[in-house]
């Protein structure tokens, strides 16, 4: 997975979404939720979301150390792509220093499309590695492979977004929410999870942000992300994960986001990838990667890096 989602730390906000029945008043939330009778409306910036009634914030003394997400992961997730469907996500960011050190997000769906986001900080490496930076989709409408970016002649380098829970700032706030139940993937009960809240402003726009509600719990040093339930101006919705395994071998995981030669551009010498379109990029990335389309439309991500 700079590749949003309804807020449900036990709110099913896309079954809320979706429901044809009639909500009753005293259960709407804003002007799209309709929280279940077990439940309450919150409401932050305009930012709407259900949450459970039994769940009591913590007093924020009683607040543990922000937790900065893991860094190099493998999970099954669900809520980016098509409605239900189960994908393979991969996740590295390594800041910029190692000469190979990489930024990637890979969202795999099988038979019905991959794609492999890739930044390499440092510097380009794709002449003696396969490692060359760039937004490639891989057999999406049965396209073996091709790239986006702004120019029809080579992959574009794209900023990977990191992934983590931010430090507070001018544009960024941050609270513990407290300690809840929720769900994951597959509807699996997650007892005693940790719920931040942030909201990041997005610059140049009048007052609109993006938020993210994170549910974690601490494996010894390690954190582990159960779901992401986001709002931004655009979307709304919720990333389930499962089997979420934080990598610990990072020089060895790195050889997950290698790029296969047949994604190297037409008269590179090693591939015959040609540009996928911008109107196929748009539609894909509407499809299949549900956040990524949010943030670009709503403006608040750089989307490519021109090098």
């Amino acid at each position: 997975m700079k590749a949003v989602i309804a807020l449900a730390a036990t709110a099913a906000v896309a079954e809320a979404l979706h429901n044809d029945e009639p909500c009753p008043e005293f259960r709407q939330c804003g002007s799209k939720l309709c929280c279940r009778a077990d439940q309450e409306c919150w409401s932050e910036w305009f930012d709407y979301s259900c949450h459970n009634k039994s769940v009591k914030a913590t007093s924020s003394s009683a607040a543990p150390e922000r937790p900065h997400l893991a860094q190099a992961w493998t999970a099954l997730s669900k809520g980016d792509g098509l409605p239900n469907q189960v994908g393979l996500e991969h996740y590295i960011y390594e800041e910029k220093g190692d000469k190979y050190a990489l930024q990637g997000h890979i969202f795999d769906y099988g038979a019905s499309c991959k794609k492999i986001e890739l930044n390499t900080p440092t510097g380009y490496i794709g002449h003696e590695t396969n490692f060359a930076w760039g937004t490639y989709y891989i057999n999406c409408d049965s396209v073996d492979c091709c790239y986006g970016g702004h120019t029809s002649t080579y992959p574009t380098r794209p900023d990977v977004k990191k992934w983590d829970i931010n430090s507070p700032g001018p544009i960024t706030s941050v609270e513990f929410k407290g300690i809840e139940d929720t769900t994951e993937l597959n509807d699996n009960p997650v007892k005693s999870a940790e719920h931040w809240h942030e909201t990041d402003k997005l610059p140049f726009t009048r007052g609109l942000n993006v938020s993210y509600h994170h549910y974690i719990t601490r494996n010894s040093a390690d954190i582990i992300s159960h779901r992401i339930d986001f709002t931004a101006p655009s979307a709304q919705g919720s990333i389930l994960y499962g089997n979420f395994t934080v990598q610990h071998n990072v020089t060895a995981f790195r050889d997950t986001f290698k790029i296969p030669d047949m994604c190297y551009p037409q008269g590179s010498g090693r591939g015959h990838a040609l540009s996928c379109g911008t109107a196929k990029v748009e539609e894909w990335e509407k499809k299949y990667f549900k956040h990524s389309y949010a943030t670009r439309r709503s403006g608040g991500a750089k989307q490519e890096v021109m090098v």
